[in-house]
């Protein structure tokens, strides 16, 4: 079958070229290619030309473009496809056969390109669904939308079509915009770090990569606020531009560096659920983390010994010790008759006598750990807590666990609500032990008052 000769023009953008290249050389050692970047930094445009001179070049071979949901697929994606072959001239006989009815374009060399929705269903919660096709490479749109679990799966379906025929390597593309979620930890983490592995590279388009963008657009964000400014001209992952941010990315790493705030002396212990999570106990002056214990593996025996060796050693009665009592905890609170913290409990009555006689509504928070921790957003961002004794990967862990949260149906009349336990473990890959330590802390803030030990 002849073939249609095409070159395609970067138009002097060096990002899309680099990465154009790699994709386009069967023999470059890259394997799994991260582009990211904003409107007009040609993302979608550069995933829809590879897709259509691989499908071109490689008879017989199946490629997809895939989002978190089909309907995007066929709004976005599909146009931006149709948009490159009119901007190219490509002659309809080589553009392919849209198939409404199998969502997938169908080439004359029987190359198919399959649209497929990677939306998270709780009735396929393993994508069984995507588990039988045979891939030879993948683009994925917008991955910072997608599940995980998804991208996981998908991942076992490539370099399976043909791949030997042609010797083609199972290379993927996947693009995506700043998010704080699965492509965070696993991308922008380890290009931040100079920690790639040598199969992946990450290429991130500036604002000044495009060389046809409007100079008074790229001189109105300089005047911009700070996050915007690190959003849109830096392009920085570490900072979020959403409203309902709970804590602040300059006041969390003011952490290490804050001025001490001494006082009452404190414990606080969360811990392991069934063996399954790290066991964290910090020991507190006021508003500093003085000392701190960390356990992979424990057993209620170990951390109550340890409580009480940091009750005696910094004199610390049981009234300032609270214990996450949720699962395995209420054992430790049973022993050492110490505070028992229950996280689905109904909010501490913050109100003073003056607000009860004057009928001022009560605490409105979906719950009690709802409630610490907005309290914790406020001493955070107030920038009164110290965490410099601590180790930097703890306070690293620390940082990224508060970063991913934020308030939930602001929209919404009713109690004030977080992101939820499950989304956080979803986001970042594990349980957020040390923001439910540093919550807990904000217990003894809430209800100074209370002298006996209360689980509530």
């Amino acid at each position: 079958m002849e073939k249609y000769e095409l070159v395609i023009d970067t138009r002097k953008n060096e990002k899309q070229k680099r990465a154009l290249k790699i994709l386009l050389d069967p023999k470059n050692p890259i394997r799994e290619l991260w582009y990211w970047g904003a409107r007009w930094w040609a993302k979608t445009f550069t995933g829809v030309a590879r897709q259509w001179l691989m499908r071109h070049m490689f008879p017989g071979t199946r490629w997809f473009f895939a989002r978190n949901e089909l309907k995007k697929i066929k709004e976005s994606t599909y146009i931006s496809y149709l948009e490159f072959c009119e901007a190219y001239d490509i002659p309809e006989q080589y553009r392919g056969k849209f198939s409404e009815k199998g969502s997938k374009i169908v080439f004359r060399n029987w190359s198919e390109i399959i649209f497929i929705d990677l939306w998270w269903k709780p009735s396929d919660p393993l994508y069984l669904r995507v588990g039988s096709l045979l891939f030879t490479d993948w683009f994925i749109e917008e991955s910072n939308e997608i599940h995980p679990k998804g991208i996981e799966m998908i991942k076992t379906r490539v370099g399976r079509r043909k791949n030997t025929n042609y010797k083609l390597p199972a290379r993927t593309l996947e693009t995506f915009n700043p998010d704080k979620g699965h492509v965070y930890s696993d991308y922008w983490l380890p290009f931040k770090e100079w920690k790639e592995l040598p199969y992946r590279k990450f290429i991130r388009a500036l604002v000044t990569d495009n060389k046809y963008l409007s100079p008074d657009y790229i001189a109105s964000l300089h005047n911009k606020s700070k996050i915007t400014r690190e959003r849109l001209l830096e392009w920085n992952f570490d900072y979020d531009d959403s409203p309902w941010k709970m804590f602040w990315f300059d006041e969390l790493h003011d952490m290490k560096t804050n001025p001490i705030f001494n006082g009452i002396k404190y414990i606080v212990c969360d811990p392991a659920r069934k063996w399954r999570d790290t066991a964290v106990i910090t020991v507190w002056n006021g508003f500093e983390i003085i000392d701190h214990k960390v356990y992979a593996i424990s057993t209620n025996d170990i951390l109550e010994e340890k409580i009480k060796e940091f009750a005696q050693r910094y004199e610390i009665p049981m009234r300032n010790v609270i214990v996450d009592e949720d699962g395995v905890g209420w054992w430790i609170v049973d022993h050492l008759k110490c505070k028992g913290f229950v996280n689905n409990s109904s909010p501490i009555d913050t109100r003073t006598p003056q607000e009860i006689r004057e009928n001022k509504p009560k605490p409105n928070y979906q719950n009690l750990k709802t409630q610490c921790y907005f309290y914790l957003s406020d001493i955070v961002n107030q920038s009164k807590i110290n965490i410099s004794n601590l180790p930097e990967n703890y306070r690293e862990d620390l940082i990224f666990e508060l970063d991913h949260i934020s308030e939930e149906e602001i929209d919404k009349d009713g109690k004030k609500k977080m992101t939820s336990k499950d989304k956080m473990k979803q986001d970042i890959g594990r349980s957020p032990d040390w923001a439910d330590n540093f919550a807990m802390r904000m217990y003894f803030e809430l209800a100074p008052q209370k002298k006996k030990a209360v689980a509530f």
